[in-house]
């Protein structure tokens, strides 16, 4: 029995999609201008 949950829940953990936290939690770690060597447009 717990075998088969064990398999369904790893199943559809696959099928959706990947969840990432920064998708949750706002941009506070997120510079406000770039750093980049390339200047933005």
């Amino acid at each position: 029995m717990l075998d088969t949950v064990t398999d369904v829940v790893l199943a559809v953990a696959k099928i959706l999609p990947k969840i990432y936290l920064s998708d949750w939690v706002g941009d506070r770690g997120r510079r406000s201008q770039t750093r980049s060597i390339y200047p933005e447009d």
